[in-house]
């Protein structure tokens, strides 16, 4: 009974913890950076690449859009799987020869003599993480571009800025990869330039995703804890099921939640964030995302 209790105080503690109430507030990105001064005419760019890696294994779920199938100016963005998409706003997306990941990249169109604007990506849905090969700034030794990557909830205007140096003096083949995570949501990215017609970047293989929420795999280790903590065992070979639910509640933060069982009929979304929780409590990985209540062999 004692044990009960301290596990349904724990519980309720770490659901209080890791409330929304306690997120902190736009403006604590975490930056990814690494570039390649020569990349043999993007043949080869394994500082950028090794960055790409790096940032893109910290995501809980991420899309990249190529940039190979985009049209036009101003060309709109998918992102696979993630239902994610994007408008853009100063961009062209054309063939550029070793100046390209792929078959394409977006170029800026004040480089080809359009009007100075500032590149943008206006997303569908709220993300927290960005990312994008830059490739061909800062090149020569007059060519002093201080950058700012601008994340930006639109909703409420409220904005943290990244700044990156770019050039100068950097190579022709020059390219860098720059990452940025923020455990708050954020729908924009703003691209500002200091000298801007001057340098002609391009941008390809655009990523936008989600990072993990700080208090979702807390409150897994909680529901982990209040599990382990009934000690009771069974006769074996007697299947029962347990008094827990595991829910995932997606809702663009992608918290996890323990609910008690039997209860109302709730269908989580989520399966990848399921299976890692799952592998937490020790508990087969499903197949498929269900509300059903999870069920184990007793010892």
């Amino acid at each position: 009974m004692m044990c009960n209790s301290l596990r349904l105080t724990v519980l309720a503690i770490g659901l209080i913890s890791f409330g929304p109430s306690t997120l902190p507030s736009l403006g604590a990105p975490t930056v990814f950076f690494d570039r390649d001064d020569n990349t043999a005419l993007m043949t080869s760019f394994p500082n950028s690449l090794a960055k790409y890696n790096q940032f893109t294994a910290t995501l809980s779920s991420f899309g990249v859009d190529n940039i190979d199938t985009a049209v036009g100016f101003n060309p709109n963005l998918s992102f696979g799987f993630t239902g994610i998409t994007a408008t853009t706003q100063g961009v062209l997306a054309q063939a550029a020869p070793t100046y390209m990941i792929g078959t394409q990249a977006l170029l800026e169109v004040d480089a080809i003599g359009f009007p100075q604007v500032n590149t943008m990506f206006t997303f569908n849905q709220y993300i927290t993480a960005f990312g994008a090969f830059v490739i061909q700034g800062g090149d020569t030794a007059s060519n002093n571009n201080p950058t700012t990557f601008r994340l930006r909830d639109t909703s409420t205007n409220a904005f943290v800025d990244v700044p990156v140096q770019v050039g100068p003096g950097w190579g022709d083949n020059n390219v860098f990869f720059l990452g940025v995570t923020d455990s708050v949501p954020f729908n924009q990215v703003e691209i500002i330039e200091s000298v801007d017609a001057p340098d002609g970047m391009l941008y390809d293989n655009i990523v936008a995703g989600a990072v993990p929420e700080p208090g979702s795999f807390a409150l897994v280790m909680l529901g982990g804890a209040c599990v382990l903590c009934r000690g009771t065992r069974f006769r074996r070979g007697s299947v029962r099921a347990m008094k827990w639910m595991l829910l995932v509640a997606d809702d663009g933060r992608n918290r996890f939640g323990l609910v008690k069982w039997p209860g109302s009929v709730i269908r989580p979304t989520g399966e990848s964030h399921l299976r890692v929780a799952c592998s937490t409590l020790n508990i087969p990985s499903l197949k498929s995302v269900s509300s059903s209540p999870i069920t184990r062999n007793a010892r």
